[in-house]
C-alpha cells in the first residue's frame, strides 16, 4: 500500500488472459512428463515424501543399469500423496517399493497420471518409508553376514530332523527351497521383504539346517564354516 485498483485490475486480467492460451499440444503418442532427475541427486524417499506433503497424484518410473550391466525398471503409484503401488521387475506391492528405495542410481520420471488398477499397498506413506529406510540400514549393516543373492542354498537335514515348531515365514522359506536351489530366487518368489527373507537364511543356516554353495563345484558352507572370506 498505496496501490492503485486500477493498475491491479489490468494485471490481473494479462495473467488471466495467458492462462487463456491453449497449451501446446503433445507429440501424438509421446507422453511428456512432469518431473524428471537423477537418483543420485533427489533419491526416491525424499521425492516420495515431497509428493505425500503436496498431495499429488501420478506414476513415478524409474530405470538404471544393474550390476551385470542389464536395465531395470520400476515403477511407484501415488494416488494424493499416498503410495497404493509399486513394481520392480517381477515383484510387487510393499517388497517391490523396499526394493526400489535402495536405488541409488540411475533416473526418474513422473507423470501426473491416475494410477489404474486396485491398489495393493495400503499402509501408511510415512510408516513406509520409515520401515524401508530401517531395512536398508540393518542391511547395510549385516550385509556381510546375509547369504549373497548368487549362491546357491540347500536344506542338509532330513525332513524329520527340522524342528515342527517354526515361524510363518521360515516354513515359507523352506518350502521355496524344495524348488529353487538359488537364494536370488528364493527371494524374489517369498511374498516377504528381502531383507526378512535374507534374515530367515541366515537362521537358517546358524541353526545347521540349510548350507550355501559359491557355485557348481565349490566348496559348501554350513554352520561351522566361515560364511565369507575376509576379501
Amino acid at each position: 500500500a498505496p496501490v492503485d485498483p486500477e493498475v491491479v485490475l489490468r494485471r490481473i486480467e494479462t495473467l488471466l488472459a495467458r492462462q487463456r492460451v491453449e497449451p501446446k499440444a503433445p507429440r501424438q503418442g509421446v507422453r511428456e512428463s512432469d518431473l524428471e532427475g537423477k537418483l543420485a541427486q533427489l533419491g526416491l524417499v525424499d521425492l516420495l515424501q515431497l509428493f505425500h506433503m503436496n498431495r499429488k497424484t501420478g506414476c513415478v518410473e524409474l530405470v538404471r543399469r544393474g550390476p551385470d550391466g542389464a536395465e531395470e525398471r520400476g515403477r511407484v503409484a501415488v494416488t494424493d500423496g499416498n503410495v497404493v503401488d509399486a513394481r520392480c521387475g517381477a515383484v510387487d506391492g510393499e517388497k517391490a517399493l523396499y526394493r526400489l528405495l535402495g536405488w541409488r542410481t540411475g533416473s526418474f520420471s513422473f507423470t501426473r497420471t491416475r494410477p489404474g488398477g486396485a491398489a495393493r499397498i495400503h499402509t501408511p506413506t510415512r510408516a513406509l518409508l520409515l520401515e524401508g529406510m530401517r531395512q536398508l540400514d540393518e542391511l547395510a549393516r549385516l550385509r556381510a553376514e546375509l547369504p549373497s543373492l548368487n549362491s546357491e542354498v540347500s536344506i542338509r537335514v532330513a525332513p524329520g530332523e527340522i524342528p515342527p515348531l517354526l515361524q510363518p515365514l521360515t516354513r515359507e522359506v523352506l518350502g521355496l527351497l524344495q524348488t529353487f536351489p538359488r537364494v536370488g530366487d528364493v527371494v524374489d518368489r517369498c511374498p516377504h521383504p528381502d531383507y526378512q527373507v535374507l534374515r530367515t537364511l541366515r537362521s537358517l543356516l546358524e541353526r545347521g539346517i540349510v548350507e550355501l554353495r559359491p557355485g557348481k563345484g565349490g566348496p559348501s558352507v554350513t554352520a561351522t564354516a566361515t560364511l565369507f572370506s575376509a576379501a
